[in-house]
């Protein structure tokens, strides 16, 4: 279990189920789930110009997302675990339309 909890928004889980080949949709999710660890792996990852988000390059498709920060100073009674933090998947596309 990683330090980040995913959530993949409705519309970002349709592009992937959807609308593209099913190697592309496996190595997506691959990096998706890597953020769990890390949700700015360098150098795939970049802010976003002009709007809140970041986005991650895998190969010619892009996923865009937020990062939500643990809060380790609230801790909720008896939890043992560090809070997680939340990565939340918005949209999946490739890089010609995804912008």
């Amino acid at each position: 279990m990683g330090l980040y909890e995913i959530r993949i928004e409705r519309a970002a889980e349709k592009s992937l189920t959807r609308r593209m080949r099913p190697d592309d949709a496996r190595r997506i999710r691959a990096a998706i789930g890597a953020l769990a660890e890390d949700p700015r792996p360098h150098p795939q990852s970049r802010e976003l110009r002009g709007r809140e988000g970041r986005r991650l390059r895998v190969g010619d498709y892009r996923v865009i997302y937020e990062v939500e920060e643990p809060h380790p100073d609230h801790p909720e009674p008896g939890e043992r675990d560090p809070p997680q933090g939340l990565v939340t998947i918005l949209a999946v596309g490739h890089r010609q339309g995804i912008y």
